[in-house]
């Protein structure tokens, strides 16, 4: 078995009495490995759509160094090691890294509530702070199509009209809705070509399985997962995290009317956020945070209806046409967005003024 064979060359089979995974991702895992002196986090890659894993790995590791110089408790994580001294494993076209963390923190599967809401937005201001300082250039481009905007509007233009599997016309609608927003994907990166948005470093995969909590208390120890850490805006980091953790639904969920912005989760999430970065952020950032999310929802959504056009040759669907379902889900989530686009941005503005009178 994978996970027994992982747990052997990483030296720690015989310390760990139970494996549970987090999360839900299409290409990376995350795993929690309970132990009886020690609690560890496994993550893995696959090989087959990761182009350059052992790089990811080489990043994780100036990214930690450099992140424990900034954290109160610098040996925050102590990374796996093989008998052979390698700081990952590959194994059946995966690619595995791991490490210790102390016995008090551990992920949970879903956010409790607007406490631990904003310590997530907390965690995040902390890593984009920490990370201003860091040498941009040291790091190695792992997905240089993320967020390639153009070209995955182009391939799902094109699986839509030569429509190779006689799904077009099932997705007219949401097809159709994305294109009706076309020019709102550019909307960021203009303002980046004019320098009134500026590069920094990103983390491109915020998760709830890749946040460390406190166990007791809910506060924020860590963000993990640096697989896909790169120079680029943190306006998309913002956006993904109200995506898909702001949402009072999941993107598997079926009933598409209760799909909303859970406002009071978003407001605690920008409090958070603004405490560790408002001083940080130009004006265009801050004007830009509620539209970043609405680009990052409709991204997803292009993202599924390409490939259910495309006969779900990336995201396995678990029944039929479950990644037109989960395009549907997304849409539904884009227009409350927009239903609520001057609310969200007058919370934005509230939270940056109420961390000026605290400062």
């Amino acid at each position: 078995m994978l996970m027994f064979k992982v747990l052997q060359l990483f030296q720690i089979a015989d310390d760990v009495d139970e494996v549970e995974r987090y999360g839900r991702g299409f290409i990376n895992r995350t795993y929690f490995a309970k132990g009886k002196s020690n609690d560890y986090i496994l993550q893995m890659m696959d090989c087959s759509l990761c182009g350059k894993p052992e790089k990811s790995i080489d990043n994780t590791i100036l990214i930690c160094k450099h992140l424990a110089s900034k954290h109160t408790d610098s040996n925050q994580f102590v990374d796996l090691y093989t008998s052979d001294g390698e700081r990952f494993i590959k194994l059946q076209n995966t690619i595995w890294h791991g490490f210790s963390i102390p016995k008090n923190k551990k992920l949970f599967k879903r956010v409790i509530n607007v406490n631990m809401m904003e310590e997530i937005g907390k965690a995040l201001g902390f890593f984009h702070r920490s990370m201003l300082d860091f040498p941009g250039e040291k790091l190695y481009c792992i997905d240089p199509e993320l967020h390639d905007f153009q070209n995955q509007y182009e391939r799902m233009m094109i699986a839509s009209s030569t429509d190779p599997h006689q799904r077009s016309l099932m997705a007219f609608n949401e097809t159709k809705f994305i294109n009706d927003r076309h020019e709102t994907f550019f909307t960021i990166d203009k303002l980046i070509e004019q320098k009134k948005i500026p590069l920094r470093i990103a983390h491109n995969n915020i998760r709830l399985n890749n946040i460390l909590f406190k166990e007791e208390n809910y506060q924020y120890f860590a963000i993990i997962g640096y697989d896909l850490v790169g120079i680029g805006t943190i306006l998309y980091d913002l956006g993904e995290t109200i995506r898909h953790l702001v949402s009072t639904a999941r993107e598997d969920d079926l009933y598409f009317e209760a799909i909303k912005i859970e406002l009071d989760y978003f407001r605690a999430f920008i409090k958070g956020y603004f405490k560790e970065m408002n001083s940080f952020l130009t004006i265009a950032e801050e004007e830009n945070i509620v539209e970043a999310a609405r680009i990052m929802v409709l991204e997803e959504a292009m993202r599924y209806v390409t490939d259910f056009l495309e006969n779900d040759i990336t995201y396995k669907p678990q029944y039929h046409h479950q990644n037109l379902d989960r395009a549907k889900n997304q849409i539904q989530l884009v227009k409350d967005i927009e239903k609520n686009y001057v609310i969200m941005n007058d919370i934005v503005r509230s939270a940056k003024q109420e961390a000026l009178e605290k400062k």
